[in-house]
């Protein structure tokens, strides 16, 4: 699951107003994701600007607010991305479990008006990834909570470099995909393989952002 930014609406004097903010905003998740400005390497703006062709104002106001969602750091030299260690990053994945067993603890009949229990999710399988970490995503949307898939975003979206170098390190993938697909819609099922599945990278967290730092040339 990617995680898309808020959309604003209005008319279309607003809408246009607000695309080049909109632009630089999910081109910056992206690269965010990708692993640029990770462990405080800057994110400038002029540089930016120039590659998306938009002038600096919509960079300025978007990186503004993904520090507003914790994702950069506006330092006193301009904005930065967020620094780790194997720590906080086994502290993420820790967060990241918390919220999937929220949500399939959550009263599901929202999804799908008019039914309810285990009926009221969708036929498996919920994604075309092949990553458990993306059918997660949709299980905590499936719970049809703001404010639970607005905090998922800030613990789910800081991992997203760290990814790549979970099927080489831990290479669970296939079977947690298995076993997920066994026990769907059962949430006690699902609460057991989520368990399992980031308990696995928080005892590989150190590893993993090992491997991510190399990869990436930090």
């Amino acid at each position: 699951m990617v995680f898309q930014p808020h959309r604003f609406s209005g008319g279309d004097s607003v809408s246009r107003d607000r695309d080049p903010f909109e632009r630089a905003l999910e081109a910056i998740r992206i690269k965010l994701r990708s692993g640029e400005g990770l462990q405080g390497r800057a994110l400038a703006i002029n540089l930016l600007a120039r590659e998306l062709g938009v002038s600096q104002t919509p960079v300025r106001e978007a990186l503004a607010w993904l520090a507003g969602e914790g994702l950069v750091v506006r330092g006193h030299a301009g904005y930065v991305g967020r620094t780790f260690d194997g720590a906080s990053l086994a502290e993420l994945y820790r967060l990241n479990l918390a919220h999937v067993l929220a949500a399939l603890s959550a009263d599901l009949r929202a999804a799908t008006p008019g039914l309810a229990g285990q009926g009221t999710r969708p036929p498996w399988p919920l994604t075309d990834s092949a990553d458990p970490n993306a059918t997660f995503d949709v299980l905590v949307a499936q719970a049809a909570d703001r404010t639970l898939l607005a905090s998922l975003r800030r613990t789910r979206e800081p991992l997203s470099p760290f990814v790549a170098a979970e099927a080489p390190l831990i290479g669970d993938q296939e079977a947690t995909m298995e076993a997920l697909r066994l026990t769907y819609p059962d949430p006690a099922g699902l609460r057991r393989a989520a368990r399992a599945f980031y308990r696995r990278r928080v005892h590989a967290a150190s590893m993993l952002f090992s491997a991510t730092l190399e990869r990436l040339q930090i």
